[in-house]
């Protein structure tokens, strides 16, 4: 027999389930998940999926708690499978992806060359600098927001607004 509740119990249910068991659930995650942010968002995503599917809950083939577990541990495998394969396909080797397209194709590139250093001159010296930091010298937004003595958000707007406007150079 499937849990037979109404929508309001539903609630009352899951909300127990996670004040009770929400440690034991994040336990199973953290074991295959080792990332703490990753494994919080694959607990939400538990809850939600439960939330989802309590109606197929069937007491009678398992308790709650195991079968929470079951859902938690399910989404933790997943993620790390998708995790497994978009990696996968973005690790190609360059000789590989050569052999792939042809040797007509480099797999590297002088940015002198391919007109990067004049595109970069259209902007302002605020938005080189940011473009320079950010994507030359491969500084993070953070290290970008520290160097510059701005606020976080400011830099990524600027960073953005920068895109835009070098976009705008080939349309």
């Amino acid at each position: 027999m499937l849990l037979e509740t109404k929508p309001e119990s539903h609630v009352e249910i899951l909300n127990g389930l996670y004040r009770d068991h929400s440690a034991d659930l994040m336990f199973s995650i953290l074991k295959i998940v080792p990332h703490q942010e990753t494994a919080e968002d694959i607990l939400h995503d538990t809850f939600v999926k439960m939330n989802g599917c309590i109606h197929t809950y069937s007491y009678q083939k398992a308790h709650l708690l195991t079968w929470s577990k079951t859902v938690a541990k399910n989404l933790a495998i997943d993620y790390v499978r998708l995790k497994s394969t978009r990696n996968s396909r973005l690790n190609q080797s360059l000789d590989a992806l050569e052999f792939e397209f042809g040797a007509n194709y480099s797999s590297s590139f002088n940015i002198e060359k391919i007109g990067v250093k004049q595109l970069i001159a259209k902007l302002n010296a605020e938005e080189r600098k940011i473009i320079d930091l950010f994507y030359f010298k491969q500084f993070t937004q953070d290290e970008v927001a520290k160097v510059l003595n701005l606020p976080l958000g400011t830099v990524k707007t600027r960073i953005r607004k920068s895109i835009k406007k070098l976009r705008l150079c080939f349309n």
